[in-house]
């Protein structure tokens, strides 16, 4: 919690001065809204199409994708509407959920022999997943995760001053409700994950 820390300068990055200074800040445990900045930063550099994938409804059908897919249907629909769209050629899946849900999108990028990038961010469905080994001899896809470990330092600082120096031109925004730091015991546990609680250090 201290204002300062000594920090190597090889492992600093400067903001542009477009961005707004803000208050030192926690960010709340609900990463629902970190979907919606993901179509933004996709969409920026020309993603000629973005599949939002979910299991709100309502949430996959705001998120501002080119198509949705509820992922509360059965398996054998999704994978039916999830092979419709690789058929049309998916480079990059992004994926928060893992589970069953990533089985359910592997196997239906398996079937249309599509050549992808799969990237593992999160695992709200799961830690762990079953896949055939026949399934990695099939098709040309890759597997990846994308967090501090899957990067080089100077990998993970490079990307990052990108997407700062991105953040204004882009018009990125995340929706939040800023909340004093004192309360964090009173409302923890009220986040709906339609927004982002942002706690603010005074």
């Amino acid at each position: 919690m201290a204002e300062q820390a000594p920090v190597a300068l090889n492992h600093c990055i400067t903001l542009p001065d477009e961005l707004e200074p803000q208050p030192w800040t926690i960010r709340g445990r609900q990463p629902g809204p970190r979907g919606k900045l993901a179509v933004q930063i996709t969409r920026y550099p020309g993603a000629r199409k973005i599949i939002v994938t979910g299991r709100n409804p309502q949430a996959v059908a705001q998120a501002g994708g080119d198509a949705a897919i509820c992922l509360n249907d059965d398996d054998t629909s999704l994978r039916e509407q999830l092979a419709a769209q690789f058929a049309n050629s998916i480079d990059v899946v992004v994926d928060y959920l893992w589970g069953t849900s990533a089985v359910n999108r592997l196997m239906a990028a398996a079937k249309t022999k599509s050549t992808l990038r799969y990237v593992q961010v999160g695992s709200l469905s799961g830690g762990e997943i079953t896949l055939p080994g026949a399934f990695l001899r099939s098709a040309p896809i890759q597997l990846m995760g994308s967090r501090i470990g899957s990067l080089t330092l100077s990998q993970l600082l490079t990307a990052t001053q990108s997407l700062f120096a991105d953040a204004v031109p882009g018009q990125f925004s995340i929706a939040c409700t800023p909340l004093p730091l004192n309360n964090v015991a009173d409302v923890w546990d009220t986040d709906d994950s339609k927004k982002r609680s942002v706690f603010i250090i005074r």
